[in-house]
């Protein structure tokens, strides 16, 4: 028998009409450690975003545009229907339910996956029909028997933020003040390593660590195994005052406290810590003071993003110098070529690991927004057509996340005519000046406007902000088309990805990460913000259609690519330096 049909046959013995399992963790994570990923054992798909709902006769699986040809491909046979998440035509998960049972049903989950605003307003449209949510029979984990067991990552002390743990909890403990709260509960994994300075490996691609926080303004505990501290951890945390719990007894923690104001970020925190405080607090829903606090790098920040940049850009050099060769020689397929990025980027100082799973996406597959190689998909990188590489590293000085798209021989008209209009949204954006309090959205149509004017676009964000060695999606800024009313702050970085996906053919994508600055020149109307870009690795000049670009557009171009070699080029041999010469020369319109 397989999952689904044993979580069937567990509903059934139970009367639950139908049971929904999204893709994250306790704490509202993107990536989520093995003992989490509930979703993608009982569907097959293993896509990042995803939500699967099985009733006792159907089963549905909700994921964005990034995951509509992926989950297509995985779900296929599978019996469970693709719900193409943001097209029109699409039910939410709500409305599909609504249709699907009857009056009255009863609905399962686990409270602790679910925000306590999507947990509500799931309660509240499902009332319609008078269908119930309960939260105490944890179905999924009967049937996963093989279920992997909780990470184990060792903690670290971080040194390298610019601002100490005493003086960013004296920080927290103000704004606590401000907002007139006893105690705040912080349940996101990148705030509570922001917060307290550490980093951890318990979850793939983002240094964190598996733990619950709760700040009053007398105290302060973490809640985490104490297997991952070593001794001096420990010493580190009680001379910060910070007392140390286990994990598992956090919520019966919570229920122990109680007659004050707990802030809470119902968009962030799940349900089951509003449960456990609702029994003797009062929760007030308060946005999380550490997550535009953290979006801001400070200089000591920006300077371990620049000093990370370099360090990226020299592996990208080793790498693309080696897949030249490679390809010349018929010996580079998509696995060999991420593997052999991967070997490049271990030979920087500082480099921990990959920021998220490689993207090499040979012709068809670069029109698969997150693909990502396997042995069954993997294919030769031939001398002919586009290959795009997204990758990034995560560096004690920094987290990167770039894209080149490269071609690896000759390349249509039209191909390259994609190529270059993606490129001028590009250097729009990156070219950008702006005012004080301008918001992402209001950016977005820069790196769109030359696909738009084509008939063409892109389904993604343009930019999502990164994190300074931890997650490399961080909000809450975004550039996007959908309205984000958080505005751009000087210090943010943010990635700058414009891109074109044509299905079964090819996809291309630019990626820089530019950092939000002020603007060096004054104005009577205000503040006004620029974009630096931190980036440091040159575009592939054989994809460019020059008869498309202006003579200011060819100007930042060359100039960009002056800056690459200026700083990357210390730092290579004389080999490397001549390619990286060539890579670089100046472009002149003809």
């Amino acid at each position: 028998m397989n999952m689904i049909a044993a979580l069937r046959q567990s509903m059934i013995n139970r009367g639950i009409a139908a049971t929904v399992v999204p893709s994250t963790d306790p704490h509202g994570s993107e990536y989520v450690a093995d003992h989490w990923q509930a979703r993608s054992e009982l569907s097959g798909f293993d896509g990042s975003a995803g939500t699967l709902v099985v009733t006792q006769r159907k089963a549905a699986l909700w994921t964005d545009s990034r995951y509509f040809i992926q989950a297509a491909d995985q779900l296929a046979g599978s019996g469970i229907e693709l719900m193409r998440d943001g097209l029109l035509e699409t039910p939410s998960v709500e409305e599909w339910l609504l249709a699907q049972l009857t009056d009255g049903a009863v609905i399962a989950l686990d409270a602790k996956m679910f925000s306590i605003n999507a947990f509500v307003n799931m309660q509240t449209k499902l009332a319609q029909k008078g269908i119930a949510i309960v939260t105490d029979c944890d179905l999924v984990g009967e049937v996963w028997t093989a279920r992997p067991p909780m990470p184990q990552g060792q903690v670290a002390v971080f040194g390298k933020s610019g601002r100490s743990l005493a003086h960013k909890l004296l920080w927290f403990r103000d704004r606590m003040r401000l907002l007139d709260v006893g105690a705040f509960v912080v349940t996101t994994l990148d705030d509570i390593a922001w917060l307290l300075n550490i980093r951890g490996s318990d979850i793939d691609y983002n240094p964190v660590v598996v733990s619950y926080l709760y700040v009053a303004h007398d105290r302060a505990v973490l809640f985490v195994d104490d297997r991952k501290l070593n001794n001096a951890t420990k010493r580190y945390f009680a001379h910060n005052g910070i007392e140390i719990a286990d994990y598992g007894v956090f919520f019966d923690f919570l229920h122990s406290v109680g007659g004050q104001t707990v802030g809470v970020d119902f968009r962030k925190a799940n349900y089951e810590v509003f449960k456990a405080l609702s029994a003797g607090n009062s929760p007030k829903d308060i946005a999380l003071p550490t997550t535009e606090a953290k979006a801001v790098k400070n200089a000591v920040e920006l300077a371990g993003f620049r000093r990370a940049m370099v360090k990226d850009g020299v592996a990208l050099v080793q790498f693309f110098m080696w897949l030249d060769s490679a390809v010349a020689k018929g010996e580079a397929t998509e696995l060999t070529a991420s593997a052999m990025l991967h070997r490049c980027r271990c030979r920087q100082a500082g480099f921990v690991g990959e920021s998220f799973e490689t993207i090499a996406a040979y012709e068809a597959h670069g029109a698969i927004v997150h693909y990502s190689p396997t042995p069954q998909s993997d294919v030769a990188l031939r001398p002919a057509g586009l290959f795009l590489l997204d990758s990034g590293g995560q560096y004690t000085d920094g987290t990167t996340d770039i894209t080149r798209t490269v071609a690896l021989g000759r390349l249509t008209r039209e191909q390259k005519r994609d190529f270059t209009l993606v490129l001028k949204g590009m250097i729009a954006l990156s070219q950008a000046i702006f005012p004080q309090g301008t918001r992402g959205a209001q950016l977005d149509v820069l790196a769109r406007q030359y696909l738009w004017a084509d008939l063409k676009n892109f389904g993604h964000g343009t930019g999502h902000g990164v994190g300074h060695y931890l997650c490399v999606h961080e909000g809450p800024q975004s550039i996007r088309m959908q309205d984000n009313p958080q505005p751009l702050l000087a210090g943010m970085v943010t990635s700058n990805e414009p891109a074109v996906y044509v299905a079964g053919r090819y996809g291309i994508r630019h990626e820089n990460l530019i950092a939000v600055m002020p603007s060096k020149r004054r104005s009577a109307f205000g503040v006004f913000y620029r974009f630096e870009t931190l980036t440091l690795f040159p575009f592939d000049r054989r994809g460019i259609d020059l008869s498309l670009m202006t003579a200011d557009e060819i100007e930042w171009l060359n100039a960009y690519h002056r800056e690459c070699y200026r700083k990357l080029s210390p730092h290579l041999d004389s080999r490397q330096r001549a390619w990286l010469r060539r890579m670089t020369k100046e472009i002149r319109k003809p």
